[in-house]
């Protein structure tokens, strides 16, 4: 019988019966690898939001947005162009977990984490513009209705 360390497969007994398990020195290297890369996903991740947070932080220093309309928003798509390297994430204002529709807005950042273009498209001064009511305006067919009627 050949030597263990030179078999694919190490062998092993259960209720008498011969059963092979994979070389575990195989898949040592792979799982390292796997962990290495939700590593560096992770930190990419964080220097993505980072960027944003300090992109919105900008627009309420300069009293184009308040604190209330940059507390909440998702991204909506992201890529990393494969000629530029610069990642282009687009995100959406949220307001009570609600996205806000047409408030897209995007940062495309270098390579080196700054920022070569954003675009702002978040709705200023949103918590003033809702209208807050305690009650629906509309049942449920009015609304049907009322959708069915923009599409004309």
């Amino acid at each position: 019988m050949k030597d263990n360390q030179n078999n694919k497969f190490s062998h092993l007994f259960l209720n008498g019966k011969k059963i092979k398990k994979a070389n575990r020195i195989k898949t040592l290297p792979l799982f390292f690898l796997f962990i290495a890369l939700l590593i560096s996903t992770v930190n990419y991740a964080q220097r993505e939001v980072e960027s944003i947070n300090n992109y919105l932080d900008k627009l309420v220093q300069s009293d184009q947005l308040d604190e209330t309309d940059v507390s909440d928003w998702v991204v909506t798509a992201q890529h990393v162009s494969s000629i530029s390297n610069v990642h282009h994430v687009y995100f959406r204002q949220k307001y009570q977990g609600l996205q806000v529709y047409g408030a897209n807005s995007s940062v495309h950042i270098l390579p080196n984490g700054g920022i070569l273009k954003a675009n702002d498209g978040f709705v200023n001064e949103l918590n003033n513009k809702i209208v807050k009511t305690s009650s629906a305006s509309l049942s449920a067919i009015e609304a049907i209705k009322a959708a069915a009627n923009e599409m004309k």
